[in-house]
């Protein structure tokens, strides 16, 4: 894959995911697979419920996602301050996916889940995102606002010259094709 191959995939990903302003590339796992399905309001990191159980609303899964910390994992001070550096990194990046839940994996309750081992504290969870239509509703932002955002910004795109006039017909096409 070319880098401008690569770099239109995560653009296009970025459009029909809503989510742009607050990705951060560094901790995103861009999951290209999920472009076709469009969020109304991006999650912030603090706003991500932590659970043992799968969510009780109807979702979608944004993808595995891990936190990693550096512990000393013979002192339980270091590993309690590692898991939660880790447990704040695995909200971050589950919200640049737009997960609102995430259930941690493994056994026992949360504080018990994760695992030390050769200096790191690791945390492993599903992410998990309310489908767009409940969201919606629940943000007051109607269809046609969702509608007209994606519109605009594939416009800026194109004027920007990061994407082609074939590449934004495309794109244009999706966008208006998908339910509202």
């Amino acid at each position: 894959m070319t880098a401008r191959t690569v770099f239109i995939n995560c653009a296009c990903l970025l459009l029909l995911t809503g989510c742009g302003a607050n990705l951060d590339l560094s901790t995103a796992n861009l999951g290209l697979g999920t472009a076709g399905s469009a969020q109304a309001v991006p999650t912030e990191a603090s706003e991500v419920v932590i659970g043992t159980e799968p969510p009780d609303f109807d979702a979608r899964s944004t993808g595995r996602h891990r936190g990693i910390a550096r512990a000393n994992c013979n002192s339980s001070s270091s590993v309690e301050e590692a898991r939660q550096e880790a447990l704040e990194l695995l909200r971050r990046r589950a919200a640049n996916n737009g997960a609102d839940y995430i259930r941690l994996t493994g056994s026992g309750s949360i504080d018990e889940r994760g695992s030390c081992l050769d200096g790191f504290f690791r945390l492993d969870g599903v992410g998990f995102a309310e489908l767009t239509a409940t969201r919606q509703a629940d943000s007051g932002m109607s269809p046609a606002d969702t509608l007209t955002s994606r519109l605009e910004e594939l416009d800026a795109l194109l004027d920007r010259g990061l994407i082609n006039q074939t590449e934004y017909d495309q794109l244009r096409q999706q966008v208006l094709d998908e339910p509202y």
